[in-house]
């Protein structure tokens, strides 16, 4: 989870920077054909230049779309290699795709992160954020960026090469009618593969999700209708998607699908609201801490969203599987937010400031399994309003490693067919919260883990 909070720092002037046109920069030699289809529309279908060049791409992106076509640019690029050494940045009304929605032809169309020298920044960003600071809170924010669309593309962050937390493969910032579709974002160096700040009327969907560094779709508070739906994940170093708290308006998370993975990773879908995410991405499209109409953000409420017909199929390297919550509390992990009264022996350790503490998950409703089939859920820090049945599903396997602060009247499966044993562990509920399985203990300077965190709990 602290690799979550660090996206936040580590990315955030990425998505504030202008958008640059250098003024005295000579065009390409144009090889594509451009075409006006309209009254401020236009289309043009580019190839890779020398060297898999991306430079008429740019040209298209920053000189040739706003002048010629600002009220609709469609970008088709042929099969090839675009090697990316700056960010890609789409404006208002532009379409930047592949030459078809054929798997084929989409795996042959490929955005390239440059490594020689290597590019630690994001491959492609979509809109931009003014950056919040203790003097300016609330700073005022660039115009937002509307209608744009991203598909049938291979988005490579070639992490075998190159390194930087900054380097996600697609950034989005207040933009509203954003459509990401039916792309392979892959092997992002970054802190996630697609970074969404902020939103209005967003879909993500039938995208490919693969073999990233750390998280693969991190998704902040967002407004008016959203889809999340059919994206398929699969061996993402940290967390597969995260969905965080406070989204306004209906946010559909459905019928996605993380596929067995190797590689080892925190979870598969992660109900998040971490100050230090949520809140330094500046939430939703209004800013920092209120929404579009100037109402605060409430980072713990997720009544916005319907979870359901997703599937976790990650196995064991998904130590977590489905997070609710998240363990970042006033002591690190204990599903506080206050300090316990009694401190362990020797005195409380990394005791957590008030604004990087967790909120409690509220008014999530999951109720009859809504037709999810997960592997393993773990209830972290689950709150009022909430209600996670889970008592039937496909494969009837929802185990948790431990919950913090959650009733079994609110999180509640009890399943004939194991050997006796709760689906859900009970949780302590004392002073002390509870000790995740193998993830807290005497490093923290509290007693080893509770006898309710053994074997047969936690596999």
């Amino acid at each position: 989870m602290k690799a979550i909070l660090g996206t936040t720092i580590a990315g955030l002037a990425l998505a504030f920077a202008p958008n640059p046109i250098p003024a005295d920069t000579t065009p390409p030699t144009l090889r594509g054909v451009y075409e006006r289809t309209g009254t401020g529309t236009g289309r043009c279908s580019l190839a890779p230049g020398p060297g898999d060049s991306a430079d008429e791409l740019y040209y298209a992106v920053e000189m040739w779309g706003p002048t010629q076509a600002p009220q609709g640019c469609v970008i088709v690029l042929a099969p090839g290699r675009y090697v990316i050494n700056r960010p890609l940045r789409l404006g208002s009304f532009m379409t930047l795709q592949g030459a078809d929605d054929r798997p084929g032809t989409r795996a042959r169309t490929v955005l390239e992160r440059a490594s020689a020298p290597p590019y630690t920044g994001p491959l492609v960003t979509i809109g931009a954020q003014a950056q919040m600071t203790g003097s300016d809170p609330s700073p005022a924010q660039p115009p937002l960026t509307r209608n744009v669309s991203l598909r049938w593309l291979t988005l490579d962050g070639r992490a075998d090469l190159v390194k930087g937390k900054e380097a996600f493969n697609i950034l989005i910032a207040r933009c509203i009618g954003c459509n990401i579709v039916g792309n392979i974002s892959r092997n992002s160096p970054g802190l996630t593969s697609i970074a969404v700040y902020s939103a209005r009327d967003l879909v993500v969907a039938d995208n490919a999700i693969l073999n990233n560094e750390r998280d693969g779709l991190s998704v902040c508070a967002v407004e008016g209708e959203t889809s999340l739906s059919r994206n398929v994940f699969a061996d993402n170093g940290d967390m597969h998607l995260i969905i965080g708290g406070g989204s306004l308006g209906h946010e559909v998370v459905r019928g996605n699908v993380v596929r067995p993975s190797t590689r080892k990773a925190g979870g598969a879908f992660t109900f998040d609201t971490e100050p230090r995410w949520s809140h330094g991405f500046g939430g939703v499209i209004g800013g920092v801490k209120r929404d579009s109409l100037g109402r605060p953000i409430d980072y713990g409420d997720f009544s916005a969203v319907t979870f359901e017909g997703n599937i976790d199929r990650c196995g064991p390297a998904c130590q977590y599987g489905t997070i609710i919550g998240t363990h970042l509390n006033a002591n690190w992990g204990r599903g506080l937010d206050y300090p316990p009264p009694r401190p362990p022996r020797n005195g409380a350790k990394k005791i957590a400031p008030p604004d990087m503490r967790s909120w409690a998950v509220r008014n999530l409703r999951i109720p009859n399994t809504a037709g999810n089939d997960l592997d393993r859920v773990t209830i972290d820090y689950l709150g009022a309003g909430s209600l996670v049945d889970l008592s039937s599903g496909p494969r009837r396997q929802f185990r948790t490693s431990c919950t913090y602060n959650a009733s079994p009247l609110i999180a509640r499966n009890i399943d004939p067919n194991s050997s006796g044993r709760p689906y859900w562990s009970p949780g302590t509920l004392n002073t002390y919260g509870c000790i995740p399985c193998g993830s807290r203990g005497s490093d923290y300077g509290y007693p080893p883990p509770a006898p309710m965190c053994d074997g047969s709990h936690d596999r």
